[in-house]
């Protein structure tokens, strides 16, 4: 923030061509501010004065392409007119609201409609007039604050000081929130008097885990509820935290001098909106031979400057936006906290081509794109504002909020199938909820269902373990020899394992094939073409699931009778679970090993009766 925000892009020369045009027709002059433009703007005579209303006249006026966070103030009246042509209206009335200036400000907000301005004529515009609220300060602040200013110049040392008291907040604030946060935790009708402490969780978004820090309560243990908890803000330095916690001690009044008089500031910076609510200062100050925490108060005279903001009814024929500031600010100004709209809008656009769902500031900060448009330069470069880290998460948190407000769970899952359910090709095909809160989901696009009827084997499985809790994800694939690759065609998410729940996801599972079809699901031994062979786990539930599938659509065979046709059990699980078994002799693993192989019912039952009475572990529930 060395400069003001007041630039020129590859449209300049357009904008000031229609910017002159408009200004001819009206027989006014003006002035623009920017260096590269410096020869265009020497040939351009100043106009010193120009009313906007009755009472309403300004005596200075310039002319922006930006919108100005602290726009220049005079006590006879200084306007800031914004030349908007090439933008759309709504964009236009957010990116140049007075909301978007630094100043807190106030009043009822009274939107009057002026039929005949004079700057505009034969226009009719909207006036809106506020007042500046004033900042905050600390009682001990320095001297250096005791002074007003019509303008902002961030390249003095002044401003430079507050800033960097304004990031130091942050880290202090922290520390001295984190001790006088009460703890909840009651036992037995005593409050809980733990102290606060650094403590870590691992946090698992989708398959991602991550270590977290948090601030808890010394005497916290497992099952017992409100303790202490607090989660640190991202802007703040986690090693600096640690090191306060360890070596600083706190104190919530007064404290001996010569103990931490290497903590203290002399003269306080810290300058805050009057909007904060933060009501003390976290840095320590001397008085007398104590050393204390101050009092962040208002400036006790009550500014004098007032805003005025000027939107022409007709912004198609009248593209111009103009705000007015009338006094003089009797505090310093207030630090940056407001992003400008175009910068938080460019960071919302690449933020929604992010996969939000488990994006973070830290993920967005190192991703391609972030870096592509930062060309090299930190975020906090764009604007100070974005120096506390807070503002991204908010952000992120926003987009994941407007595109999934349900969030991530079940709830989340049955919002977005609701709202693709009328589209042409929906992913999420159905969602079936059971007894105490079971569900299953079936995923799949039309193409991978209509490939499936083609299909004379698939194998179910389930897959690696994505999800965090206790709902697992089951692959429907089969082997393609014409690409020579396993493919996935369906995938279904449920929390539930009975019988009664596979029987369930089959008939979804074919009921949706039928569907998109528009033709009967056939099986090669009812129709004697289709699906020859579902290959499938050990899962027993599974297999009396499709049985009891098949037996409700085709009673011809009994359950056991349809999975002897069409159910097969995959070799490799069944040779992995042998070989999990660690305590099985290799002359059982052998005689494990060759039951697949056996053509007639006897030497099976034969095999499985040797093995279940050969009294060595794990052989009695298996077999």
């Amino acid at each position: 923030m060395e400069e003001n925000y007041t630039f020129f892009d590859e449209e300049c020369e357009e904008l000031i061509e229609e910017t002159r045009l408009f200004l001819r027709k009206m027989e006014e002059n003006y002035t623009f501010f920017d260096e590269e433009c410096e020869e265009l703007i020497e040939e351009w005579p100043i106009q010193n004065i120009a009313k906007f209303g009755r009472n309403l006249i300004a005596s200075e006026i310039r002319y922006y392409l930006e919108f100005q966070e602290y726009p220049n103030s005079l006590e006879t009246g200084f306007a800031s007119v914004y030349n908007i042509s090439g933008w759309d209206e709504t964009d236009a009335k957010e990116a140049f609201s007075m909301k978007n200036i630094q100043y807190s400000y106030g009043g009822n907000g009274t939107i009057r409609t002026i039929k005949n301005c004079e700057f505009f004529p034969g226009i009719k515009v909207s006036k809106e007039q506020r007042e500046c609220l004033g900042v905050k300060v600390c009682e001990f602040a320095s001297k250096e604050l005791d002074i007003g200013h019509t303008s902002v110049d961030f390249s003095i040392p002044l401003f430079r000081k507050m800033f960097e008291a304004d990031v130091e907040f942050h880290k202090q604030a922290t520390i001295w929130q984190a001790h006088e946060y009460q703890c909840g935790h009651i036992n037995n009708g005593i409050k809980c008097t733990g102290k606060p402490k650094l403590g870590e969780f691992t946090q698992i978004i989708s398959s991602t885990s991550s270590k977290r820090k948090f601030i808890g309560c010394t005497n916290w243990k497992m099952g017992e509820l409100d303790h202490r908890y607090m989660i640190i803000p991202d802007n703040i330095d986690l090693e600096l935290l640690e090191t306060m916690f360890n070596e600083y001690s706190y104190h919530a009044n007064g404290i001996d001098f010569e103990r931490d008089e290497s903590n203290v500031i002399d003269e306080c910076f810290m300058v805050r909106p009057n909007s904060t609510r933060s009501d003390t200062c976290p840095f320590l100050h001397k008085t007398g031979n104590h050393i204390v925490k101050g009092i962040i108060n208002k400036k006790a005279e009550p500014c004098p400057v007032k805003f005025y903001h000027i939107i022409p009814e007709d912004l198609k024929n009248c593209s111009f936006i103009v705000t007015i500031s009338m006094g003089i600010h009797n505090h310093p100004p207030p630090p940056p906290r407001k992003t400008p709209y175009n910068i938080k809008n460019q960071l919302q656009k690449i933020i929604e081509n992010e996969h939000i769902l488990d994006l973070t500031a830290r993920k967005l900060l190192t991703g391609s794109m972030i870096k592509a448009y930062l060309n090299g330069k930190q975020i906090s470069d764009l604007h100070p504002s974005l120096n506390n880290q807070s503002k991204i998460n908010y952000y992120i948190e926003k987009t994941r909020r407007s595109q999934y407000p349900f969030g991530q769970n079940i709830l989340g899952v049955t919002y977005e199938f609701m709202k693709h359910e009328m589209s042409t090709d929906p992913y999420i095909r159905s969602i079936r909820f059971l007894d105490n809160g079971q569900y299953i989901i079936l995923c799949a696009t039309k193409q991978q269902l209509k490939t499936i009827k083609e299909l004379t084997h698939i194998e179910i499985d389930m897959a690696f373990k994505r999800i965090h809790g206790k709902t697992n994800e089951w692959e429907v694939s089969a082997y393609l020899s014409h690409v020579q690759k396993t493919l996935t065609f369906v995938r279904i998410f449920t929390n539930i394992e009975t019988a009664e729940a596979y029987k369930n996801l089959f008939e979804d599972l074919f009921t949706c094939i039928e569907k998109d079809t528009g033709e009967i699901f056939n099986f090669y031994h009812i129709h004697g073409k289709g699906l020859g062979c579902i290959l499938a786990d050990q899962h027993k539930g599974q297999a009396l699931g499709l049985g009891q599938y098949l037996y409700s659509k085709y009673p011809i065979f009994s359950p056991i009778e349809h999975l002897q046709h069409i159910y097969k059990l995959c070799q490799v699980h069944y040779k992995r679970n042998i070989d999990k078994n660690k305590h099985l002799s290799q002359e059982i693993k052998d005689a494990m090993y060759l039951i697949p192989t056996l053509k007639i019912q006897d030497d099976v039952l034969r095999v499985l009766n040797n093995i279940q009475f050969c009294d060595e572990p794990g052989t009695e529930g298996n077999y």
